[in-house]
């Protein structure tokens, strides 16, 4: 009978062993498949958003040309801010510093900027047009698109010609316009 009781004890002490190995090697592994994760979402979104850049500059070359693109979302904020004329990707909490923070990177037309506020690590990869005019659905209301499961499809369209200014100094800029499309 002693055999057997102590058969049972070392059965429960080599899976509790099993088990706090375990245990140790997923607190270990996490953050890393963390921060795996999110440079996962920003690459994607820094390919998406040089594929939007290069429709926005065939676009804004021919008045009245219209294209949908599908922008996936699993992480993070899509702005389209035409009060800066710029397309923002957010990353807040990202677990990964994805660039020297503080400090602007420029990746062709994308500028990266990682910022550190009261220890988080909030990531922005931008697109800025300051030669066009950007405008959501006509208006000039920044839009937010946040994560989804299901890609966002896009349509941007050059709207033409708009004289902006102020007073007597006016002139003349290409307008994109974006809208959502189900």
């Amino acid at each position: 009978m002693n055999k057997k009781a102590q058969i049972w004890v070392e059965t429960v002490i080599y899976i509790l062993i099993g088990l706090g190995v375990i245990a140790v090697l997923l607190a270990v592994i996490q953050p890393r498949i963390e921060q795996m994760k999110d440079k996962s979402v920003i690459d994607s979104m820094s390919e998406g958003l040089s594929d939007l850049d290069k429709k926005i500059n065939e676009i804004k070359l021919v008045s009245g040309r219209k294209e949908i693109i599908e922008i996936g979302l699993k992480k993070g904020e899509l702005v389209i801010d035409p009060e800066s004329n710029s397309v923002v990707f957010v990353l807040d909490n990202s677990k990964i510093e994805y660039s020297e923070i503080d400090r602007k990177i420029e990746k062709g037309a994308l500028t990266i900027l990682t910022q550190k506020q009261r220890g988080n690590i909030n990531i922005s990869l931008s697109l800025d047009y300051p030669e066009l005019y950007l405008t959501y659905i006509g208006a000039e209301d920044s839009k937010r698109f946040s994560a989804s499961n299901i890609p966002y499809r896009i349509s941007i369209e050059n709207l033409g010609d708009k004289e902006i200014g102020i007073g007597e100094l006016k002139f003349s800029v290409t307008q994109i316009d974006f809208s959502s499309v189900s």
